[in-house]
């Protein structure tokens, strides 16, 4: 039987060799990805981003790692699923269904559509913000 090496460090209890915290295995950082829910966003590659992040033993505390990512409206969507205990795959269920359904991808296509340029906007920050809202409905454009 091997016996896991606990150790201080910083005040804080350490495990294993490389003296890495024991809980959380991972928080958020100034770098962690962040979803208000806001029409722009993508919430598949939300997700992707955090899933390439954390690994499957992440994953199952997946509550106090991904909720303090949400922030505005999706902090408030999000607020009673704690309590529910969902485990993390039914999270993702119903966060694409709330966040990626065929009606925010119809208010999308209106946005492109129907988005007037902006006075105090750019030629290229008005046409990257349509290339944006694109590759949110799956289009692929590169230059």
């Amino acid at each position: 039987m091997v016996k896991e090496k606990t150790t201080k460090m910083n005040n804080q209890e350490t495990s294993g060799e490389c003296g890495h915290p024991k809980q959380p295995y991972w928080r958020p950082t100034v770098m962690s990805p962040k979803f208000t829910g806001d029409i722009a966003e993508d919430p598949r590659r939300f997700l992707a981003k955090i899933e390439k992040t954390l690994s499957s033993e992440d994953l199952e505390d997946w509550e106090d790692i991904v909720i303090p990512m949400l922030e505005g409206p999706a902090a408030e969507w999000a607020a009673p699923l704690p309590a529910s205990r969902c485990d993390w795959s039914t999270f993702k269920r119903q966060f694409l269904q709330k966040y990626d359904s065929k009606d925010i991808h119809h208010q999308v296509l209106q946005e492109i559509i129907s988005r007037p340029q902006r006075r105090e906007e750019s030629g290229r920050e008005f046409v990257l913000k349509k290339m944006g809202l694109a590759q949110r409905l799956g289009a692929d454009y590169t230059e």
